[in-house]
């Protein structure tokens, strides 16, 4: 179906004057504006997100606190466990902690919960079960926590520390008022103006003042070197891609500063596995390669069997170990990726079988086959094909497990505190979360969503509307132009990458490859140049024979590597 387009309008003074500044094309110019970069310092950072303009990670709230609890764990050779989410963010969150402190010589251990069994986030069976009966006296938290009153209470209770450092957002009454140290930039009394990192920036950060600390302290010597801290940089980057969180100040330099690391190949022995079977060129990687390629592999470990998989590959320092593991995490996507067709397929049914769901301001569907390891996936994919907010529930004999992916404009997180009463637990962010709800719940709380989304969500006609960068003509287009947008790199959210318009377009040529892709050969008759492009339209919706004409095709532009050449190629999003 085509989408109207939204075309953004930035102020030419602004373009003309970043041009200048730049000394780049009007169109790169034009794409900055429209990214919101408008001071001299702004596009400094932008176009130069170097590792020297970081702000300080000993703003963060409690962050010194947490350093010098640490310093007094090494020094005292106590047993510390490092508790990790266990997705892509989570899992490279613990993989740095761990890293690090075994670096340091900590006696130092991992857990991270059994998705399907144990759920998300730290419990109190975890205290009672692993951390008292293994005598440890300091549990660091990776990605998670800051829910976590009650757990953190007894282990509190029991004279073990906590440091939570967590990037979700905070319960104003579950709060941790028991954490020794509690290390979240998005509590509301951080003001470091960090809260856009990810779990794993967090946990970046206290390793970056924790270095500094011990250096104050005397700690490294030439037996104890300190550890070189751009050498995480790989793992910052995959996981804050990963979790998608605004590429924008400290994430594009945390995540400029990792794909340096990628792109020179000087990386972990598990990370050049996990390149190597996702079939990434190295010296080539962009974020849309971790983003797609890498991040889905790294999460198959927990949804289609255990997370342990994913971090140990990143912990591995022997190369053939880590390419069984990366072996096996291509295997679990496979997988996964069979199991997201089939309930996709099921969920088409239901929508033939209930007409009435296409009328629904919110999508709420639960079924007792669907595993739970899965359904952030189909939620978001529910979410995006029919642009509204998707939670998808997995029925057991006691309750529903389900995960919400909501679309721009709607805060699922604020929905489902406003809801609360309905639901046992639930945690995430404004765009994605997870929830647990009883049976008998989850009938009343569809009808309270969609009474929800009645009230609260405002109706904009361009929400909906795919946004355009420029408007182009093909005469424009340019292996230079090419070049050009990559220095705009990293893309993710808040920096997508440009979506071009362009008009009156023949197309010829077509064919629908393997998956509903399709191939065509792309002209503009009405534009002084006369070449015609190669374009490929992903999942196209239909596998009739393409139009010979379009009147409009809103596309990206991006270099086709084939046989040694390099070519522009056309990924199409929208022909109309």
């Amino acid at each position: 179906m085509p989408k109207k387009y939204n075309l953004l309008k930035p102020d030419q003074r602004l373009v003309k004057k970043i041009q200048q500044a730049a000394g780049c094309s009007s169109i790169v110019a034009t794409i900055i504006a429209n990214r919101q970069v408008k001071t001299q310092k702004e596009l400094d950072l932008f176009l130069s997100p170097t590792l020297n303009k970081m702000r300080s990670p000993f703003s963060l709230a409690g962050i010194q606190k947490a350093v010098e609890r640490i310093h007094r764990a090494l020094i005292k050779k106590e047993k510390i466990l490092v508790f990790v989410d266990y997705d892509a963010d989570g899992v490279c969150s613990g993989a740095i902690l761990v890293q690090t402190l075994r670096h340091l010589g900590a006696d130092v251990q991992y857990l991270i919960p059994h998705r399907h069994t144990d759920g998300y986030g730290l419990t109190e069976q975890h205290i009672t079960d692993v951390v008292i009966p293994g005598k440890f006296s300091l549990l660091i938290t990776a990605d998670c926590g800051s829910t976590a009153s009650l757990p953190i209470s007894r282990a509190t209770e029991r004279g073990i520390d906590v440091i939570v450092t967590d990037h979700h957002e905070v319960d104003p009454c579950a709060r941790v008022n028991a954490a020794y140290a509690f290390v979240n930039p998005k509590d509301k009394g951080d003001c470091s103006g960090l809260a856009d990192l990810a779990g794993v920036g967090v946990a970046f950060y206290l390793i970056v003042c924790l270095r500094s600390y011990l250096r104050e302290k005397s700690f490294f010597n030439p037996q104890r070197p300190e550890p070189n801290l751009k050498g995480l940089a790989d793992l910052v980057c995959i996981g804050t891609i990963a979790d998608c969180v605004p590429l924008v100040h400290d994430n594009r330099i945390l995540v400029n500063a990792g794909l340096e690391v990628l792109r020179s190949g000087k990386t972990r022995p598990g990370v050049k596995a996990l390149l190597e079977v996702a079939g990434i060129e190295p010296a080539k990687i962009t974020s849309t390669d971790v983003g797609f390629k890498m991040a889905p592999r790294i999460n198959a470990a927990s949804r289609m069997a255990h997370a342990n998989t994913a971090i140990e590959l990143f912990l591995s320092e022997d190369e053939q170990t880590a390419k069984k593991l990366a072996a096996q995490l291509n295997q679990y996507n496979e997988e996964r990726k069979l199991l997201v067709e089939k309930i996709l397929a099921q969920i088409g049914e239901k929508f033939e079988a209930d007409p009435s769901l296409f009328d629904r301001k919110a999508l709420i569907l639960s079924d007792r086959s669907w595993p739970t390891g899965v359904l952030g996936i189909i939620a978001g994919k529910i979410a995006e094909k029919y642009q509204r907010p998707a939670i998808i529930i997995s029925l057991d004999e006691k309750e529903g497990k389900g995960s919400a992916r909501s679309v721009p404009g709607v805060d699922i997180y604020k929905c489902l505190s406003s809801l609360s009463g309905y639901l046992v637990g639930f945690g995430g962010h404004n765009q994605a979360a997870g929830l647990k709800i009883s049976l008998d719940q989850i009938e009343p709380f569809k009808a309270a969503v969609e009474q929800y989304m009645s009230c609260e969500t405002l109706t904009n006609p361009e929400q909906d509307a795919m946004v355009v960068d420029y408007e182009i003509g093909f005469e424009e287009i340019s292996e230079a132009l090419v070049s050009e947008l990559q220095k705009l790199e990293p893309f993710g959210q808040c920096n997508p990458e440009p979506v071009f318009l362009a008009r009156n377009i023949r197309s010829s040529g077509a064919q629908v490859l393997k998956g509903g892709h399709r191939k065509m050969y792309l002209a503009q008759p009405v534009s002084e140049s006369e070449r015609t492009y190669s374009a490929i339209h992903f999942n196209a919706e239909s596998t009739e024979a393409a139009p010979a004409d379009y009147q409009a095709v809103a596309f990206k532009l991006a270099w086709n590597h084939w046989r040694g050449k390099q070519t522009i190629q056309f990924i199409v999003l929208d022909a109309a």
